[in-house]
């Protein structure tokens, strides 16, 4: 199941951010979710007291992160699929680069790894590097549905309902790293 092995890698983000005196909460949305991947989610061993896990039926990734930053407590917010697997530096590297950067920045993976359905990895484009060009924003989405920034960012530009087909936009994060 691949919601077991996401909450473990994000367990081991949380872990190496405590390491850096860092406090992490998980805002855990089941959209729609199936009784196996409730079950797995619930009696998870890393779920933990601080941690929410709500049960909502939106049928949308926008819709499901909006929720989730309305219902985080912390400073940063970063959004995480179900099916990644994440770098345990992720969270703290994150943070620290928010910190020293500033907090209009928004930090995306530098490699993906897929697993699952099939398995492969990518390399998502750096912003700050002659390869971006806005321009291909049009036709293409540089960059996955992870994303990390100061809360404030994720209020001031909320995720739009994005069905594919109905909403009149692309996927969620592709209309989300447009604007």
């Amino acid at each position: 199941m691949l919601a077991h092995t996401t909450l473990l890698s994000i367990e081991r983000c949380r872990r190496h951010a405590e390491q850096a005196g860092l406090v992490v909460e998980f805002v855990i949305t089941l959209d729609n979710a199936d009784s196996e991947t409730r079950r797995i989610v619930r009696d998870s061993p890393v779920i933990r007291e601080c941690d929410s896990i709500h049960e909502v039926d939106f049928r949308d990734l926008s819709s499901c992160r909006n929720y989730a930053v309305q219902h985080a407590r912390g400073h940063y917010v970063g959004t995480f699929d179900g099916d990644d697997y994440f770098s345990a530096n992720w969270i703290a590297r994150c943070v620290e680069l928010i910190r020293k950067e500033g907090e209009i920045h928004i930090f995306h993976p530098e490699v993906m790894v897929a697993f699952g359905g099939w398995n492969a990895y990518w390399w998502q484009v750096d912003q700050l590097e002659d390869y971006y060009k806005p321009g291909a924003l049009l036709i293409m989405n540089y960059w996955n549905a992870c994303a990390f920034a100061a809360r404030s960012i994720f209020e001031r530009c909320p995720y739009h309902v994005s069905r594919v087909g109905e909403a009149g936009f692309g996927y969620e994060d592709w209309h989300w790293n447009c604007e």
